[in-house]
């Protein structure tokens, strides 16, 4: 799992929400706690501009060249790696050719700025 809050001090808190959410699942125990679990267990890597400091297990942060590192990791045996956060992020990955399926989560709200993950101008 990537986690890419990006250089965003707003989106780093998006990060720490997934952190300070689902470790508290897990303990409590309730219905979503195998889920919570299953997310506490994954190997989570952190693609941020910022030295950060993790608390929920299995977390690291991305080292050197994103593209480099995740090729790296496209070739290590194991599952799939999924990606949540950053447009900044997943349009590289899709530059690099490094993207084989999206499932995207629509919220149905209305911006009238930010980033678009498919550029126009790029025919993307």
């Amino acid at each position: 799992m990537l986690i890419s809050p990006d250089a965003d001090p707003a989106a780093d808190r998006g990060c720490d929400s997934f952190a300070g959410a689902w470790p508290a699942i897990e303990a409590e125990g309730g219905e979503d706690a195998g889920y919570a679990k299953t997310l506490g267990d994954a190997r989570k890597i952190v693609v941020s501009r910022q030295n950060l400091h993790f608390t929920w297990r299995n977390s690291e942060l991305l080292h050197g060249d994103l593209i480099q590192a995740v090729t790296a990791l496209k070739n290590e045996p194991g599952g799939r790696i999924a990606i949540s956060g950053s447009v900044s992020v997943i349009r590289q990955l899709l530059h690099a050719g490094l993207i084989d399926e999206l499932h995207l989560l629509v919220h149905p709200i209305a911006v009238r700025k930010g980033e678009r993950l498919f550029d126009r101008r790029r025919g993307r």
